[in-house]
């Protein structure tokens, strides 16, 4: 797995995470997922919001099994300026995929233009912690995390779409396509 960092054209690879043998999860319904981990391990995520003081990023940091259910989540709110961080430890459950979720960024701002305004100047540092405290993962770079800079990935939310009608379905689509989706009857979250 390799993630390019933000500034340069540096790459680090990220060898082998849990063991050789270990296949790694596939990526949750939800927006940006970072890496696949073990029961006893530590996930820390630190994140300095550089934007300007009067918009703020909410975002979550989630756990989710192999069956893309929830384990444990964390959130936190940082205005411009302001720095924070969350963790969790992963349960007795075997493998689990560690992710940042923006839905509540997007909740909270769907009456405007832009709802992910304020969360595009994240620096967000990830940590993967052993059981003994040893550090397994140190990585600054991230996919899916909002960006405004043109052709970078931006993150990506879950909608239910076309609700209530034969065609419903969950997705999983850009933020830069919530709008209109939102527009025709879509909405926002998976399916029930």
């Amino acid at each position: 797995m390799k993630f390019a960092l933000p500034f340069g054209s540096c790459v680090l690879a990220m060898a082998t995470l849990i063991n050789a043998n270990a296949a790694e999860l596939p990526l949750p319904v939800s927006d940006s997922g970072l890496v696949t981990v073990r029961t006893g391990q530590t996930v820390r995520v630190n994140v300095v919001n550089t934007g300007i003081v009067a918009e703020s990023c909410s975002f979550s940091l989630s756990l989710v099994n192999q069956a893309g259910i929830g384990l444990t989540t964390e959130s936190i709110s940082l205005d411009g300026g302001e720095s924070g961080g969350v963790q969790l430890l992963v349960p007795a459950t075997g493998l689990a995929r560690a992710h940042l979720d923006f839905s509540a960024q997007l909740s909270a701002n769907l009456e405007l233009a832009d709802p992910m305004r304020g969360c595009y100047h994240l620096l967000p540092t990830l940590e993967v912690l052993d059981a003994d405290g040893s550090q397994r993962v140190l990585n600054t770079a991230f996919t899916g995390i909002p960006s405004i800079e043109k052709g970078k990935k931006l993150t990506k939310v879950t909608i239910c779409h076309k609700p209530g009608t034969p065609a419903e379905k969950t997705k999983v689509i850009p933020t830069s396509a919530l709008r209109g989706h939102l527009g025709h009857g879509d909405s926002l979250g998976p399916c029930p």
